[in-house]
């Protein structure tokens, strides 16, 4: 309806309501616990804005002291038994690199594999994104690995095309076959980030993670008023067939090929319902029922049947090795971060490609609005808008 319509349907604000009250909920629900707050006295300090400054989360127990740095330094001095000029403060990044590493000695491997962003076919992507075909090679390489024991697919994705996120599903299939899958949401697997961990043996989301959203749809764009009425271009065309130039971009769809795309759309659709059925050992009815595009937060997940459990990405690597019968193992990150001097050049080099192309290539704009417009192309399986949480 984003395309079409320019306020939200009824049905889309109630399962938006559904989706931050659930969320709420579940806040103010652990607050409760925490803080020794009944729910309802929480639930009146929203409404009233009565929480709006440090003294008033004092007086309202929601804090427990409001400090000034060399207040807390002197507390923490305290605590230690050492004088606020020879405290020695450090990250929690470097103080858990002093923590000994139990599992250094054994050759036992879980692979954890990080994947965020859209789900693409473009190889040539610029973003941080997920391209199909990198995301399936490093799949193959774990699954043909013998010293990886189990895998930890963590995803954080609004979903993207169809096609990549087949391509990316078939890969989650033939590995969870091999050896445990361990699917594991971030803030966001909707729609094709959900739909390529159907087949994970095991699904853990967030508590409030945004997953669901089972549901297809395909966009054609007809760029040929913008180019004529905004720049002047005007476009022709010599075809062999009728329907040759339909993914032009340049003309309307006649009435036969809206009706081809929608045929197409209706077979995804019921490709993404099947696969949920099978994976999740759903009726295919029941996941009808869930279906429809609705979003649905990662408890509610769990209630439906479409993940196992809540947790974040340790449980999820703790399921990972008790799945593959280890008691102790090393965690390989992939993909391998490259070294310090890579990130530095590659950081470099897109600063001085940005201020080139804002400088000297002002039609880069453009061509970036196509490449936007080509990504969306064709059948898509993505989360187009987010709840915003204020």
């Amino acid at each position: 309806e984003i395309f079409e319509e320019k306020k939200m349907s009824p049905e889309n604000r109630e399962q938006i309501n559904a989706y931050l009250s659930s969320i709420w909920n579940y806040l103010i629900e652990q607050i409760a616990i925490s803080r020794h707050i009944s729910k309802d006295s929480l639930n009146a300090f929203a409404s009233l804005l009565a929480v709006k400054t440090a003294p008033e989360a004092l007086k309202y127990r929601l804090i427990d002291s409001a400090l000034y740095k060399d207040e807390l330094i002197h507390q923490l001095s305290l605590l230690s038994n050492h004088s606020g000029e020879k405290l020695s403060l450090v990250t929690p990044e470097d103080y858990l690199t002093t923590l000994p590493d139990e599992q250094q000695a054994t050759k036992n491997c879980i692979a954890v594999i990080y994947a965020g962003g859209s789900i693409t076919m473009a190889q040539d992507d610029e973003e941080d994104n997920i391209v199909a075909e990198k995301l399936a090679a490093v799949l193959r390489e774990v699954r043909k690995d013998s010293s990886v024991n189990a895998v930890v697919l963590r995803i954080n994705s609004p979903g993207g095309s169809a096609l990549a996120s087949e391509i990316i599903w078939r890969e989650v299939q033939l590995t969870s076959r091999v050896k445990p899958v361990v699917a594991s949401m971030g803030n966001l697997a909707a729609s094709g980030g959900y739909y390529i961990l159907t087949h994970a043996t095991t699904i853990i989301t967030n508590p409030v993670s945004l997953t669901g959203s089972i549901g297809v749809f395909g966009v054609l764009f007809n760029t040929a008023p913008f180019l004529e009425q905004k720049l002047g271009i005007t476009t022709d065309k010599v075809n062999t067939h009728p329907h040759a130039d339909m993914f032009s971009m340049t003309r309307k769809l006649t009435p036969e090929e809206k009706q081809l795309m929608q045929k197409e759309i209706d077979r995804v659709y019921h490709t993404f319902v099947s696969h949920v059925s099978e994976g999740r050992k759903l009726p295919y009815d029941r996941v009808k029922e869930i279906a429809g595009g609705r979003v649905w937060t990662g408890m509610d997940a769990c209630r439906i049947g479409l993940a196992d459990s809540t947790g974040g990405l340790q449980k999820a690597i703790e399921t990972a090795a008790q799945l593959a019968g280890l008691s102790q193992y090393t965690v390989k990150e992939l993909p391998e971060a490259s070294n310090k001097w890579y990130f530095l050049l590659n950081d470099l080099s897109g600063r001085l490609t940005s201020w080139f192309s804002s400088s000297f290539c002002e039609q880069s704009l453009l061509m970036r609005y196509r490449r936007a417009l080509e990504e969306y192309q064709g059948i898509q399986m993505r989360l187009l808008t987010l709840p915003e949480l204020n």
